[in-house]
C-alpha cells in the first residue's frame, strides 16, 4: 500500500526568490525505509518539513502539488497540524528546536503519556525507555545542560515513543557517538519491523544502509535519482552528486590509531597541566588531571562518547570557560584563535553572509567561493539552512586564521550535515593550515574527517 504519495510538489520560502523544491513526485510504500541523499542545500530538510506538516504551517511560503499521506481521499494540506503530528514522528536536525519541557523525563513523559489512561504504567515504561536510550542517569537533568548528542537521543526517544505510523528524521546521527548510532539503528530496526514507514535524510550512510529499501537523491530541489541504495558503493555516482563515498566492504566505522606527532623538538603551542572541569561543585568531574600538549602543525581529533566533555574542552582552550583546577598555558606567543561552534546560529551577528566572513571584500570573495556561499552572500545569516550556516561559520573561522602561522583553530563537530564535497573541502583547508604551521583541535565523531585529515586522536573518555 502506498503510504506517502507526492505529485509535482514544489515549495518556495517567502524569504527566497527561487524554489527549494521542484516537481517532486514520489511514492513510499507502508513499512519502507527511504534514504534522502544529496548535497547540502539540495532540499532534503525542506522535503521532510513538507512530510511533517511544518510546511506551510510553520515555515511560510508557497506550496504546490498533490500530497497525500495515509488516506488517499484527504489532502495533507487540509489535515490539522495536531493530527499530522499524531501520525508523523519527527526528529529535527537541531533537537533544541523541538523540545517543550525543561527536563529529560518531562519531555519523554509529555510525548508518551498524554492520555490519563496511559499514565498508570508510566514509570516502568519511562525507565525502560531511558535505559534503552542510555539516559537513565540524566533523567532529572535540564535539557539545555546536555550535550548535543544526548539531546539528540532524547529527541529520538520522544519521536519513537509515540509509535507513529511514519517517522521522518533529519541527520539523526550527525552528533551521535558510535554507541548512540547503535541505539538509533536498533530503534529504527524495531520500528521498521513493526511496519513503520521511515524517511531519513543523511550524509553518513554506512550505519543505515542495511535498512534502506529505496534511495532518493536530490539536487537543487529536484529528484535526480530513485533506486537501489547499492549505488552508494559506486564512487563515480557519489562524486557526481557530491555524496560521501564508502565502498560496501568498508561500511563499518574505521578504526584510527593515535599517530606519532612528528614534533621535531618544537615548543608546544598549548600545554594543559592537570586540568579538571565540572559544571558545579556538586557535579562529577567531566575530566580530571588532563595532561596534554599541542604543537605547531598538529591536527587532533577529540573523540569520545556523547557528554564526555569534548565541547567543554574546546571552550576551555578558547577561554570561554575557566578550568576547575590545573591550568591551560599558551607557551608560545598567544596564538590567534578561532572557534566554530557546534550550533552556528549562536555566533552569527552580521546582517549579510558576506559581512559575517570579513569586512575585506577580497577575503569575502575567496571564502564565499571556497565554501560554496556565493549565491547566498546578500542573505541574512539566520535565514540559511543549518548546513549553510555551518559552512558560513567555518568560512569566517578560516578567514580569521588562514594567513597566520601561529594560529589555533577549534572546530566543534564541523561536519554534521556536511556532504562529501564539502567534507573534502574542509579537509583540504585543514591540511593547508597545518602546512603553514597552524594547529587544529576538532571535536568529532566523523571517521571520514579523521581519515581525510590524518588527525591524531585524543579519546577523552579514556583519559
Amino acid at each position: 500500500m502506498v503510504h506517502i504519495k507526492l505529485r509535482d510538489v514544489g515549495f518556495r520560502f517567502d524569504s527566497r526568490s527561487t524554489n527549494s523544491l521542484d516537481d517532486i513526485t514520489l511514492d513510499v510504500e507502508q513499512g519502507e525505509c527511504v534514504l534522502l541523499a544529496g548535497r547540502s542545500g539540495s532540499g532534503k530538510s525542506t522535503l521532510l518539513h513538507v512530510l511533517s506538516g511544518l510546511i506551510p504551517e510553520y515555515y511560510q511560503g508557497h506550496l504546490q502539488g498533490c500530497i497525500r499521506i495515509g488516506k488517499d481521499d484527504v489532502r495533507w494540506q487540509d489535515v490539522p497540524l495536531w493530527q499530522k503530528s499524531a501520525s508523523v514522528g519527527t526528529v529535527f536536525q537541531d533537537p533544541r528546536h523541538q523540545f517543550f519541557s525543561a527536563r529529560v523525563e518531562q519531555e519523554l513523559l509529555l510525548s508518551r503519556f498524554r492520555k490519563e489512561s496511559e499514565r498508570e504504567d508510566s514509570e516502568q515504561q519511562l525507565n525502560t525507555l531511558l535505559n534503552s536510550l542510555g539516559l537513565q542517569k540524566m533523567r532529572h537533568r535540564l535539557l539545555d545542560t546536555l550535550s548535543s548528542g544526548e539531546q539528540q537521543r532524547v529527541a529520538i526517544g520522544t519521536a519513537i515513543s509515540l509509535a507513529p505510523k511514519i517517522l521522518v528524521l533529519d541527520e539523526p546521527s550527525a552528533n551521535l557517538s558510535a554507541d548512540g548510532v547503535t541505539i538509533l539503528f536498533q530503534f529504527l530496526q524495531s520500528a521498521k519491523a513493526e511496519g513503520t514507514t521511515i524517511v531519513i535524510a543523511e550524509h553518513r550512510f554506512s550505519w543505515i544502509r542495511e535498512l534502506v529499501d529505496k534511495l532518493v537523491v536530490l539536487d537543487r530541489g529536484s529528484i535526480v535519482f530513485k533506486g537501489n541504495a547499492e549505488k552508494l558503493g559506486e564512487q563515480l555516482f557519489c562524486e557526481e552528486f557530491g555524496l560521501r563515498f564508502q565502498p560496501l566492504e568498508e561500511s563499518g566505522e574505521n578504526e584510527h590509531q593515535e599517530k606519532p606527532s612528528g614534533r621535531n623538538g618544537s615548543s608546544p603551542v598549548l600545554t594543559m597541566n592537570s586540568v579538571g572541569f565540572r559544571h558545579g561543585k556538586k557535579q562529577d568531574w567531566l575530566f580530571n588531571n588532563l595532561q596534554w600538549e599541542l604543537h605547531p602543525g598538529e591536527v587532533f581529533a577529540v573523540t569520545g562518547r556523547n557528554g564526555c566533555g569534548k565541547t567543554t574542552l574546546l571552550t576551555l582552550i578558547y577561554g570561554l570557560l575557566k578550568v576547575g583546577k590545573g591550568s591551560v598555558v599558551f607557551t608560545q606567543n598567544d596564538p590567534l584563535k578561532a572557534l566554530a561552534l557546534q550550533h552556528p546560529d549562536l555566533q552569527l551577528f552580521a546582517s549579510t553572509v558576506a559581512e559575517e566572513i570579513s569586512d575585506n571584500v577580497a577575503e569575502q570573495g575567496k571564502w564565499l567561493d571556497r565554501f560554496n556561499l556565493v549565491p547566498l552572500k546578500e542573505c541574512h545569516p539566520l535565514t540559511l539552512s543549518g548546513g549553510e550556516m555551518q559552512r558560513l561559520v567555518l568560512a569566517a573561522a578560516f578567514c580569521r586564521v588562514a594567513e597566520r602561522s601561529d594560529s589555533l583553530l577549534l572546530l566543534d563537530e564541523p561536519t554534521s550535515g556536511m556532504d562529501g564535497y564539502q567534507l573534502r573541502t574542509l579537509a583540504e583547508e585543514i591540511k593547508e593550515l597545518r602546512k603553514r604551521g597552524g594547529s587544529v583541535v576538532m571535536a568529532t565523531h566523523d571517521s571520514d574527517l579523521i581519515k581525510e585529515t590524518n588527525a591524531s586522536l585524543m579519546e577523552l573518555d579514556r583519559i
